[in-house]
């Protein structure tokens, strides 16, 4: 029985693995997506972009595709997770555009846009620019309506391969007077919603691409729409593969340290080979506190297949690494002569300004559920290193065809100079066994004591390889939209079915597919979506069968069947897949391929939201606490700055600076599923004003003075009272006067030299105060008084 839990999914559907580390100050993070699959919730897909995994090209070995080679396709995608940008940010992805037809006289249009947004937009509030020559970021006045530039756009880069995106035409703002085509272009943030507005996604940089790896400015020289630089310009029956045509890139934005930010665009043309820059742009305006990112693409009378895979969204400047396989798909067999076979790339990155003599690698080859290969599996038959490391730094095992690794599992160490990738080689093959899930995941970790790498999440790096078995094997995949249950809305599941053998299962009248869907006692199912498919239900077991007849080829996966459960509490989920003689009830799936025909989602209970105390109230220049919440003993508490932020490492400590309202978000994981948000609000008041007072005075001593008034009224918020305090001239040891708190005071009788002086207090309806400073002070001097009498005068007078 094959068992398909949260973590199965979230590897066999090559869903997006988000994975955030994230401190108040310093905002690490990694964010990847190899697009492989089946998608995720996180994946926004809109107009005619789709992912190709078991569609057009085998299961979990798929493409983003936002558009087809034909004409006037346009296609978008965003991953909706936010990322801090305080650090910079470090986009990294292959791409592909290539045809089967030469589409003269365009030879290949549009091109496709990369760009990072503000992360306030999204679901609800998101829109595009305009597509043709804007690609999908940049504004257009020639589209019906006018279309603004994307919404909270930071930096759209265009790879053009027809060169509209490089020209200031249809209202674009500057750029080149004709088409650039072969050409890289950078355009700046949009500054309104008005497609006219002529400050708004500015043409700020571009480079026109030769095939022998020349540049020049866009502006001043284009190219030549048929070579192959940024598009594949040989039509082609089926995709080029990366040796005949590979694009990596990378985009990196960072702080320059004196208010202005560098943008930096470099690609790759080899698969593990080293990076050439295009562009650097230095610009003044600084990103958003959160992003996004987001691609587009666009065809017209010219078209491409525009696609996009092994996205790695991180904070440069520490260790990381990724990991590069040379193939999509594997069979575990030789076939006709080295399908079984495959090659890893480990490229290491010291991003660094230290040398770094100790970095210890690890890797691991696992199954489609996260667990080691048994030994004997997979056969690593060579480990090599190149030259970038430092000498004598590598220890790396020396295995070799006679005398192969069958762990499936290595260790060493490496050094890297200050600033380098190296690359480390791994050779090996599939020893007639499938992986459950028939997946085969190779991961590789690396890690060095010799720095504080805050951003440990881009030390890890997996690379995930359909595996094929022979004959026909059929597998079922489960997903849902959320693993945690909604009692209110009811989770959405997916389920697929895919032939993951060599051979076609051809299903007709008496060869039938079915599908056993088992939902839980007390729960309900709706929203049922099967088309290409016949239902019937018996109690909570519903069985869907494919009809008419046809052909379910290698890799490929039929028509999804849909539907919603809705449940008070959580509960596990049951598909089961069967390929049956509907005569006989004979299974007709080859015994050993039988392992994975069930699949099983289990939808945990969330945990309650945690216990706050909201709002909470400072007064300005308070010195401030940690927030805190109450949470179950054991559970994980995140701390978030904004919905959908990346979660901060500790509690955060709210800035009492300035007065005004800040909310915070706390939650707690069970270690399965996250609570809902509880919102605390932090309340800063803005310090009273103190006023003023008037009077001082010299008395006899032992006598009152008159009263202190107020010249000037202290002022606050909500209900304003005074305390007055008074000390001796030569002391500041200050004594409150009990019961004074008009504006106004009437001292008691004075012995000695005594100040006075008065503080506002301003009571919020939560009965919060704050203090304005002390007044000026007011002094009050004595004297001696006493009349001394001679009692000799008298008599001297009678006399």
């Amino acid at each position: 029985m094959k068992k398909a839990g949260i973590q199965y999914f979230l590897h066999i559907c090559s869903c997006l693995l988000f994975l955030l580390f994230a401190q108040q100050a310093t905002a690490q993070f990694t964010i990847t997506n190899d697009f492989k699959g089946n998608g995720s919730p996180d994946i926004i897909i809109g107009n005619n972009a789709y992912l190709t995994s078991g569609v057009d090209d085998p299961v979990n070995a798929g493409w983003l595709r936002l558009t087809k080679a034909q004409g006037n396709q346009k296609g978008y995608a965003y991953i909706n997770k936010s990322f801090p940008s305080t650090l910079g940010v470090l986009v990294d992805f292959e791409y592909t555009m290539w045809r089967t037809m030469t589409n003269a006289p365009y030879y290949g249009a549009d091109g496709f846009s990369i760009f990072l947004f503000d992360a306030s937009y999204g679901p609800g509030n998101f829109a595009l620019g305009a597509y043709g020559g804007s690609l999908g970021y940049a504004n257009s006045t020639a589209s019906s309506p006018a279309t603004a530039g994307l919404t909270g756009g930071y930096i759209g880069i265009g790879f053009d391969a027809y060169g509209n995106f490089v020209r200031s035409s249809e209202g674009k703002n500057g750029g080149s007077s004709n088409v650039s085509p072969n050409s890289i272009a950078l355009r700046g943030k949009t500054t309104s919603t008005s497609a006219s507005d002529t400050n708004t996604n500015k043409y700020l940089d571009g480079v026109t691409l030769f095939p022998d790896g020349s540049t020049a400015d866009a502006l001043l020289m284009s190219g030549n729409a048929q070579e192959n630089v940024v598009d594949y310009n040989t039509p082609t029956s089926v995709r080029p593969s990366y040796g005949t045509f590979y694009r990596r890139v990378q985009v990196e934005v960072t702080p320059t340290g004196t208010g202005l930010y560098t943008i930096q665009v470099r690609w790759a043309k080899s698969q593990g080979g080293s990076f050439t820059q295009l562009l650097e742009y230095t610009t003044p305006d600084a990103p958003p506190n959160l992003l996004k990112l987001g691609f587009a693409a666009s065809t017209g009378g010219g078209y491409n297949y525009h696609e996009i895979r092994n996205i790695l969204v991180t904070t440069p400047g520490n260790l990381r690494v990724s990991k590069l396989a040379n193939k999509d798909v594997l069979r575990s067999v030789a076939g006709s002569g080295s399908e079984n076979r495959v090659t890893y790339k480990l490229e290491v990155v010291n991003d660094t300004p230290a040398d770094l003599a100790n970095i210890e690698v690890e890797d691991q080859l696992t199954d489609g559920e996260g667990v080691p290969i048994p030994a004997g599996m997979f056969r690593i038959t060579g480990i090599s290193a190149d030259s970038n490391f430092i000498p004598g730094s590598v220890n790396l095992p020396d295995p070799t065809t006679s005398s192969p690794i069958n762990s499936g599992n290595f260790s060493g160490v490496v050094g890297l100079p200050a600033n380098t990738t190296g690359i480390i080689t791994v050779t090996g093959y599939l020893d007639a066994q499938i992986p459950k899930g028939n997946l085969l995941q190779n991961t590789v970790t690396v890690r060095d004591d010799e720095i504080t790498d805050q951003d440990l999440e881009n030390n890890t790096s997996t690379v995930r390889t359909p595996v094929l078995a022979e004959k026909v094997d059929l597998v079922v995949h489960k997903t849902v939209d959320e693993y945690c249950l909604d009692a209110t809305n009811g989770n959405a599941f997916t389920v697929t079915v895919a032939n993951m053998g060599t051979l076609p299962a051809e299903y007709n009248t008496t060869s039938k597919i079915r599908v056993t869907e088992t939902i839980p006692a007390g729960a309900t199912m709706s929203g049922l979506s099967y088309p290409g498919w016949e239902m019937t239900q018996s109690g909570n077991v519903y069985t869907f069968t494919k009809t008419g007849s046809g052909s379910l080829g290698s890799g490929i996966s039929l028509s999804p069947i849909k539907y919603t459960i809705t449940r008070s509490s959580g509960y596990v989920n049951t598909a089961e897949v069967a390929f049956v003689n509907n005569s006989t009830g004979v299974v007709l799936e080859p015994v050993e391929n039988r392992n994975n025909n069930t699949a099983e989602v289990e939808i945990n209970s969330r945990p309650q939201a945690p216990v706050v105390s909201s709002p909470v109230y400072y007064c300005q220049g308070e010195v401030a606490d940690p927030l805190t919440a109450g949470v179950v003993s054991g559970n994980r508490i995140y701390w978030y700055t904004a919905v959908g932020s990346a979660p901060l490492n500790n509690a955060p400590v709210p800035n009492t600076s300035s007065p005004g309202t800040v909310t915070y978000y706390v939650s707690q994981s069970d270690g399965g599923c996250e609570s809902e948000l509880a919102a605390i609000e932090v309340v800063v008041l803005p310090t009273p004003q103190a006023g003023s007072i008037t009077g001082g005075e010299e008395i006899c001593r032992n006598t009152r003075p008159g009263p202190i008034a107020g010249s000037a009224s202290g002022t606050g918020f909500g209900t304003v009272s005074y305390r007055w305090e008074k000390a001796d001239e030569n002391d500041d040891n200050w004594e409150e006067i009990a019961t004074a708190n008009g504006a106004t005071y009437q001292p008691d009788a004075v012995t000695d030299n005594t100040k006075y002086r008065r503080i506002t207090v301003a009571t919020n309806s939560a009965g919060y105060s704050c203090e304005s400073v002390p007044t000026n002070e007011i002094l009050i001097t004595t004297r001696r008084c006493m009349v001394i009498t001679n009692p000799m005068l008298p008599s001297k007078a009678k006399q």
